[in-house]
């Protein structure tokens, strides 16, 4: 006869000469292995010679759950991702504008309970409660 427990959906019978100790412990073996595995499956992905321009393809490869060589295979098969300029157009505009330097100094130069600071605080508030409308 079947053991009833192991039916039910239970811990299956532990085999004769096998404690609960002795199966934890080869569980907690696998785990360890499985994860070594895993560890050395994405290093050799993203350390792969077909992996340099295309490290978001190799994340994906990664999280596809694709091989080695299989990742190696579909990384060959796709462009490189072109590497962004040194100086870009937008970085030499943006250098060419001359923008001054703001760091909050110029915000502690106003007294908390001057006229100014208390204007600005009234307009503030009634900005938000209350916006313009157009």
């Amino acid at each position: 006869m079947s053991d009833p427990k192991a039916a039910a959906g239970g811990n299956p019978p532990v085999q004769p000469g096998f404690s609960q100790a002795d199966l934890d412990k080869a569980r907690a073996e696998g785990v360890t292995e499985g994860a070594k595995a895993e560890r050395d499956r994405t290093s050799a992905i993203l350390a792969h010679k077909e992996a340099d321009g295309r490290t978001a393809l190799a994340h994906q490869c990664i999280a596809s759950g694709l091989t080695v060589e299989q990742s190696g295979n579909l990384l060959a098969a796709s462009p490189k991702v072109a590497a962004a300029a040194k100086g870009s157009e937008f970085s030499a505009a943006m250098a060419a504008a001359g923008n001054p330097k703001v760091d909050g100094a110029e915000a502690s130069e106003v007294e908390p309970d001057s006229p100014m600071a208390v204007a600005a605080g009234w307009d503030k508030a009634f900005g938000i409660a209350a916006p313009k409308r157009h």
